[in-house]
This record gives structure tokens, sequence and C-alpha cells, in this order.
């Protein structure tokens, strides 16, 4: 939670990759509406989605919120390729 929760009733979920003892890997980290986190913790845990496909999810509103309504839809193949690189 920070500064911004207290506004607009959302959270920043974030994967740290631990790569070795007192080492932090790379992280990553989305902004969503409080009332969808539990549901999306439970959903990366199950391996159906991932914080990285929900980033890029974020991406596709002004203020970088993933929504309930986004938990719904599927990547775009343009989306898909910005996250996982070009197909061939």
């Amino acid at each position: 939670m920070d500064e911004r929760t207290l506004q607009d009733d959302t959270v920043i979920v974030t994967k740290i990759e631990l790569v070795g003892v007192g080492e932090k890997g790379a992280d990553d980290s989305v902004r969503m509406a409080s009332e969808i986190v539990a549901n999306q913790l439970f959903v990366y845990m199950s391996g159906k989605t991932s914080l990285a496909e929900d980033f890029v999810k974020s991406q596709r509103h002004e203020d970088g919120v993933v929504r309930d309504a986004d938990t719904h839809t599927i990547l775009t193949r343009e989306e898909e390729e910005r996250l996982y690189g070009p197909f061939d």
C-alpha cells in the first residue's frame, strides 16, 4: 500500500525473484484495483496467468491499473509480442 492506495483504492502487487542467499533478482510489479488482488494472487499460483501479463494489460489504461474487466480478457497478438517477443 502507498499514498495512491488511499486516493483510488488500488494496490501494487510485486513479485520478487530471489536468486541466492541475500541476493535479489528481477522484480515485477503491477498496480491493480484492490477488489481483485486476492483472486489474481490465486490465479498466479495456479499458473493460468502471470504478473507480467497483467502488467501488459495495465498498459491499456492511462492510469496503469488492472481492473476486474481486464481479468476476463486475453492478450491481443500485439500485447503477446510485446511480452514474449515476435512470433515467427
